[in-house]
């Protein structure tokens, strides 16, 4: 499922059986503590759309190109690793598309 903790939580989340046609899951993680944290993305070549709360997180390129997502973004396919940054405060939920 992911971690828990006070401070950073990352989850996957299964689709609906409704829904299975079209999305693979859907991933969400929040930072809750004063430290900036990075994770990365593994290409998965499917489309991205990346719905942000809170404070605005950041996609970060290969070439070193911040992109900032300030309420929803549609990436991919993705091909490539890349990370993205959480600002604190910020939440992101990811859906995966086929």
């Amino acid at each position: 499922m992911g971690e828990y903790n006070q401070e950073y939580n990352n989850f996957r989340i299964a689709v609906p059986t409704a829904y299975k046609e079209v999305f693979t899951h859907f991933y969400f993680a929040e930072n809750k503590s004063a430290e900036i944290i990075t994770k990365t993305l593994l290409p998965s070549y499917q489309t991205i759309l990346i719905f942000s709360f809170g404070t605005t997180p950041f996609l970060n390129t290969q070439k070193d190109a911040k992109i900032e997502v300030p309420k929803c973004i549609v990436i991919g396919p993705v091909r490539q690793a890349f990370s993205y940054t959480l600002l604190p405060g910020s939440e992101i939920l990811a859906v995966n598309f086929k």
